[in-house]
């Protein structure tokens, strides 16, 4: 999605690489009766079923009930593409029957027929005279015809393509457009709406999010004494350290601090004997990320909390926490 499209000059550019979604692509394909009958029933016109962009999403809905009413049906794929022209692509994203009884039987008669028909029969060069015959036509993309094909590159010029860069960070200079931009992404709707879409996305595919080694702890240092999750191994392993030092009296983990328009959790408050130390646990690469990235952005805070405060601040790294290997070690010495 790119918002920047809503400036003029710049959404007519890059118009000329997109045929269909907008305006002038969709006048020029035409609906099947069928997706008109589709259209109909569900409350959409062709225009807002084949839009693409950011504008798209209002009708995400209603093009995926279009979708999931087909497939259900048992219809193949072929065929769906056929009457919505859309890609396989697509209609596998806006889809939610996927592997419905119908068409799970369907492929299931498929592989059936064609088992029979080549029951012990030698079948070199068979998916070659298929292909050539146009049995797999259907998984093929769009053919362009010539006149888009030389439009497109005529227009994706190597001025085009330098200049695209310079275009985009003169947009965000100019100030109506990058207000704009923030508007529209910080309205509480767009960031409710992004929130849904992640959370859902997070129970959806758990897997794909299930980043570090975090674990439930409970120390007799730790200030409360209650329960809490640490989020990787490195964490963990401090936290064993602190536990085995006896200079260390208590600690805090992840304590509640607000620097300026702030709210910052630094990693541990630790209080030793004669100090206290708030302490960061971060991976050594992290260390060499530029000064403008947020790691770093977020250890100059905790550093000026430590300074205000009068505490020491320290980095604790692999290094520190003994989880580097002695080869390791050597090289990186």
């Amino acid at each position: 999605m790119w918002p920047w499209r809503s400036c003029t000059r710049f959404s007519t550019w890059i118009d000329s690489f997109y045929p269909f979604g907008y305006a002038s692509g969709v006048a020029s394909r035409v609906p099947t009766p069928e997706l008109l009958s589709l259209l109909e029933r569900h409350g959409l016109t062709i225009q807002q079923f084949w839009m693409r962009g950011c504008k798209s999403g209002q009708y995400l809905e209603a093009r995926s009930s279009i979708i999931t009413e087909l497939h259900v049906s048992g219809m193949p794929w072929k065929r769906m593409r056929e009457i919505t022209g859309l890609s396989l692509g697509a209609i596998q994203r806006l889809t939610k029957a996927m592997w419905n009884d119908l068409s799970r039987k369907n492929r299931q008669d498929n592989a059936r027929r064609i088992g029979q028909a080549w029951k012990g029969k030698k079948r070199p060069g068979q998916l070659e005279r298929q292909w050539a015959s146009g049995c797999f036509d259907h998984l093929r993309g769009r053919v362009r015809p010539p006149e888009e094909c030389a439009r497109l590159k005529a227009g994706w010029t190597s001025k085009a393509r330098s200049g695209l860069g310079l275009r985009i960070r003169e947009l965000w200079a100019t100030s109506v457009f990058r207000e704009k931009l923030m508007v529209f992404h910080t309205q509480p709707e767009e960031r409710e709406r992004r929130s849904l879409l992640q959370t859902q996305r997070m129970l959806d595919t758990p897997w794909t999010y299930g980043r570090g080694h975090g674990c439930w702890l409970s120390s007799p240092k730790c200030r409360g004494g209650q329960l809490f999750w640490v989020r990787s191994s490195f964490e963990r392993r401090m936290v064993e350290l602190l536990n085995a030092d006896q200079e260390v009296l208590e600690f805090e983990y992840e304590p509640r601090h607000r620097i300026g328009i702030y709210t910052i959790l630094p990693d541990f408050v630790v209080v030793y004997r004669d100090r206290i130390v708030l302490v960061e646990v971060k991976a050594s690469w992290a260390l060499q990320l530029p000064t403008e990235d947020r790691v770093q952005l977020r250890l100059q805070r905790s550093r000026n909390l430590a300074l205000r405060h009068g505490w020491d601040f320290a980095i604790w790294t692999e290094k520190e926490l003994g989880l580097i290997k002695p080869r390791q070690l050597r090289g990186a010495s």
